[in-house]
């Protein structure tokens, strides 16, 4: 019987033809029915990320802990005892940050939220009352002026505008202070809370021994890089790892130091001078302070203007107070807390917020800034790499051509 002949070029431009029919017999199923595929993707991953919550929660927090447990720990190696015994020292001092993070959970769930959510119930209910009086006020300073007559056919509308304003704010009102609303979104809403109570607590467990094996864990992300990655290539793949981790590290525990430094003199002036709302007004300000260059203002003009609705006078002075905190931060606090944690331009910081912003809302705000950096780092070596390749390159051929040139 004769052999039958393949011609395998042939062979292989049928593979081809085949592999493009299928890819696309594949793709407008996908388009076709890409509604269901991404329903049913969402369901899924939903489901992983109800079930991987603990560990993805416990990575965050033992991640935030792991700048104060190392500052901790190597305090304690310092001491002759704990030199031989490292691993005890890791453990007391996670103990300690533990009780450092409970403390302060326990003083803002216990304290700082309730007395921030009393002043916002007080002010949404006070608001037509205050409103009124600011009216009133107004009207007067502008009869006592004489400045009221010339401007008589505009302020004659103040009255409309009130109610106005007085029927928009009433049904919030009504729905804030509704308390069998209150009762009933806590009726439905505590199965939930247990379960979220729950989730926290297996993080915080999960995020304790995360912390104690953080090296082991280390190790092994090293070995899987070096692994799957050609040597030169993991070791940039590990360098931009190390880089990342001290820009994010630095920057957020730097600016956490910040807002609390500012948060505490304003609360101090705060109580010293009685302004209304300061612990609303504190949060306001730590939280907004969070954010670069952007963040104070807005936490300025927030404060100012629910200070305004209490005592227009004293909201002049606390936006006095604020400018000079604000100045102090950027000339003296900023500077020793932070130092140069990113290494970004002003321009550079401002483009970061914006797309950060606009990208992923306010958590873009805060995570744009240091992954910028990241990548702006990471540009800056590329960039400064081939330049010098074509540098040498160029300045080799000089050379070689020099050298051409003179046995010529």
């Amino acid at each position: 019987m004769k052999k039958i002949k393949i011609d395998k070029q042939y062979m292989k431009i049928c593979m081809y033809v085949l592999f493009v029919i299928v890819s696309a017999i594949v793709i407008e199923k996908i388009l076709g029915n890409l509604q269901i595929i991404t329903f049913n993707a969402k369901n899924v991953l939903d489901v992983v990320a109800k079930i991987l919550s603990p560990f993805l929660v416990g990575t965050f927090i033992a991640y935030l802990l792991n700048s104060p447990v190392k500052s901790i720990e190597g305090l304690l190696v310092k001491n002759q005892f704990f030199k031989s015994k490292k691993s005890v020292a890791r453990t007391i001092s996670i103990i300690i940050t533990y009780i450092l993070l409970i403390g302060i959970m326990i003083f803002i769930g216990g304290y700082l939220i309730p007395e921030a959510v009393g002043s916002t119930s007080l002010i949404f209910v006070t608001l037509p009352e205050r409103l009124l009086s600011l009216e009133i006020s107004a009207e007067q300073f502008l009869r006592d002026s004489n400045v009221f007559e010339v401007f008589n056919t505009y302020f004659s509308n103040w009255s409309n505008l009130f109610d106005f304003v007085n029927a928009a704010v009433q049904p919030i009102i009504k729905n804030y202070s509704s308390v069998q609303t209150v009762l009933a979104k806590v009726i439905q809403s505590t199965v939930g809370l247990a379960y979220g109570i729950l989730n926290f607590i297996i993080a915080l467990v999960i995020a304790f021994y995360m912390l104690s094996d953080k090296d082991i864990f280390v190790n092994i992300a090293k070995k899987i890089v070096f692994t799957l990655f050609k040597k030169s290539t993991a070791e940039k793949i590990v360098f931009v790892g190390k880089n990342s981790n001290h820009v994010f590290e630095k920057f957020f525990i730097g600016k956490a130091i910040d807002s609390a430094i500012i948060s505490v003199i304003f609360f101090i002036f705060a109580i010293i001078f009685k302004f209304p709302y300061a612990i609303l007004l504190t949060l306001i300000i730590g939280v907004t302070n969070m954010i670069p260059y952007f963040g104070p203002f807005v936490g300025t003009i927030i404060v100012v203007l629910i200070s305004m609705l209490s005592n227009p006078i004293q909201a002049l002075w606390i936006l006095l107070l604020l400018l000079i905190l604000h100045q102090i931060d950027a000339i003296i606090i900023g500077p020793k807390v932070l130092g140069e944690s990113t290494g970004l331009r002003p321009i550079s910081v401002i483009f970061a917020i914006i797309v950060g912003g606009a990208t992923f809302g306010v958590i873009g705000m805060f995570l744009g800034v240091p992954v910028f950096a990241v990548l702006s780092s990471m540009f800056t070596i590329f960039l400064n790499r081939k330049y010098d390749e074509k540098y040498t390159i160029h300045t080799q051929s000089q050379s070689q051509f020099q050298e051409g040139e003179e046995e010529h």
